[in-house]
């Protein structure tokens, strides 16, 4: 299953909406470069392909001031219309999107410089997404 900037890019979308806050495409792309230099993301051949969504998160929360946020991603095709967002994946496209609770779309990661993959119909699967700020105490 593909898992490049668009997955990357949707990551960092549900950390921007949870905190109400966005990133500067400079701060986007030092996380970037700090997750392939450290071996979190890319490979050979896909400098942004996510192994681990979880550590996108956790980088990007981090960078909007909330280094002890907990995350949590679920499996692919496991959503269970409770978590704070979706990761939708649309096969057609080979593509991720950032989606509510429901997997209604919420974020376009293409939407400026490739509307060809903007998909607005159903995903083909769903992962959960889960944010908490604040630890419970």
């Amino acid at each position: 299953m593909p898992s490049g900037p668009c997955l990357f890019r949707s990551l960092i979308a549900a950390a921007e909406e949870k905190t109400g806050k966005n990133l500067s495409i400079g701060q986007i792309a030092a996380i970037g470069k700090e997750l392939h230099a450290s071996g979190d993301i890319g490979t050979n051949d896909e400098y942004y392909e996510v192994q681990k969504p979880e550590v996108v998160l956790k980088a990007a929360l981090k960078e909007l001031g909330y280094p002890d946020a907990q995350v949590k991603v679920g499996n692919t095709g496991e959503s269970t219309g409770k978590a704070d967002f979706t990761i939708r994946f649309i096969k057609s496209n080979h593509h991720y999107q950032l989606g509510d609770a429901s997997g209604k779309i919420k974020y376009e990661p293409y939407k400026y410089n490739n509307s060809a993959h903007s998909v607005t119909g159903d995903a083909t699967s769903l992962r959960d997404v889960t944010i908490i700020l604040t630890p419970e105490e």
